[in-house]
């Protein structure tokens, strides 16, 4: 995001805020299937917020031979 900082951002999943997500980047160690769904990223200082485009995440489970 670019704008007057500071910066403050708020990830979602599924419309819900996900706890101690607040940063730039969001990424998720070791992916589950409770990690698919709808992502997106409030982003707020002095003058307002702004909400991203939704990016839709799928998370193929299985073994790799």
């Amino acid at each position: 995001a670019e704008g007057t900082g500071p910066l403050d951002y708020q990830w979602l999943h599924d419309g819900e805020e996900i706890p101690g997500a607040t940063g730039a980047t969001y990424a998720v160690a070791h992916a589950s299937a409770t990690h698919a769904g709808v992502y997106r990223v409030l982003v707020h200082n002095l003058t307002g917020t702004t909400i991203s485009s939704a990016t839709v995440v799928s998370v193929t489970t299985g073994r790799v031979e």
